[in-house]
């Protein structure tokens, strides 16, 4: 989908970044959620224990406004009979009711239940449910202010992580453009090298973490590439200086027995034998280049041995003879021990 290297640790740093902030942010809104309702609870069950305290009496002699956990709340609360008809209420919400099914009432009858329900006018609210004499009592708070008290906080989490998502979407690319520039660096230096200009380097600056050394490994592999082309430019240099002398003196020596008119039969065969000479020469090199060239472990040990220089010497005068005769000149050599 990203084919850019850069777009993919950008997104990919970012999506981690998203994970972390909604972890964090479903703990928060959990734990949040978690003490509100236990503040709730609290409230509600101080109340049913007012309640109990109180012998039972009638709801028109107990107050609705009852000082919960964290301030005064105002409770909605009824007895109701075992048949779920209302005996009495406070009358603080009119003719709203509170809705309680048969199974909550059937787990309040060991002890108390604390659950959300709703009331007649389809609001919710965290009722407790308390067993009486003849039937239940219950003690409800509105969960309004509190579910809107929550929402405000999830509301808050989102706004918040969407900013800190942008603002990292940004500092993310920033910081990656500056990890990554060596890196384009190098990409530019080899695009020029691939153009055949081998005197580039990199010379990256800057401490010497990884991409420091990935720049000096390149600059040396690049320094000995150069050496060797250099090498191979120089090898080929002598390879045609090589190649080119024992092509000259066989061609020389031939041409000068076929256009010699005095040429005696002997003449003629030392010109040949020294163009066969010269020619195995070059057999010899061409085998050599052609073992090199397949890559071959190519090892040839140095015969080391004294030589005669004045014996060495006559054989180049004597293969370079007709060739200087043809052009007109003489080739000598004094006689030394």
């Amino acid at each position: 989908m990203f084919k850019s290297f850069k777009a993919r640790l950008v997104i990919g740093y970012t999506l981690i970044l998203v994970l972390v902030l909604a972890l964090f942010s479903a703990i928060i809104y959990t734990y949040a959620k978690q003490q509100t309702y236990s503040r709730i609870d609290k409230s509600i069950s101080h109340r049913l224990e007012q309640f109990e305290n109180s012998n039972g009496v009638h709801l028109k002699g107990f107050r609705g406004m009852g000082k919960g956990i964290g301030g005064k709340q105002v409770f909605l609360e009824e007895i109701i009979d075992f048949q779920g008809k209302v005996i009495s209420t406070n009358d603080l919400f009119g003719e709203i009711k509170i809705i309680i099914d048969e199974t909550t009432l059937s787990q309040a009858e060991n002890e108390p239940v604390i659950t959300n329900t709703t009331l007649t006018d389809g609001s919710t609210v965290r009722a407790g449910i308390k067993k009486i004499d003849d039937g239940y009592f219950i003690s409800a708070l509105p969960l309004y202010e509190s579910e809107q008290n929550i929402f405000s906080l999830s509301a808050s989490l989102l706004v918040g992580n969407i900013i800190f998502v942008i603002i990292s979407l940004i500092t993310g690319t920033v910081f990656v453009n500056r990890a990554l520039k060596p890196i384009k660096t190098i990409t530019e230096k080899a695009a020029q090298i691939s153009s055949g200009n081998l005197s580039q380097r990199v010379n990256l600056k800057g401490p010497k973490d990884e991409l420091k050394k990935l720049a000096d490994t390149f600059d040396e592999m690049i320094e000995k590439l150069d050496d060797l082309f250099k090498g191979q430019k120089n090898f080929f240099a002598d390879i045609s200086h090589e190649l080119k002398t024992p092509l000259t003196v066989a061609r020389g020596e031939i041409d000068v027995a076929l256009r010699n008119q005095k040429t005696t039969k002997k003449d003629l065969k030392n010109a040949l034998n020294n163009a066969q000479e010269e020619l195995e020469k070059m057999t010899i090199m061409v085998n050599d280049l052609l073992s090199l060239a397949r890559g071959e472990d190519y090892k040839k040990e140095l015969k080391i041995e004294k030589i005669s220089a004045k014996k060495f010497l006559q054989e180049i005068i004597d293969k370079s003879t007709n060739l200087v005769k043809s052009k007109g000149a003489k080739i000598f050599m004094d006689d030394f021990e």
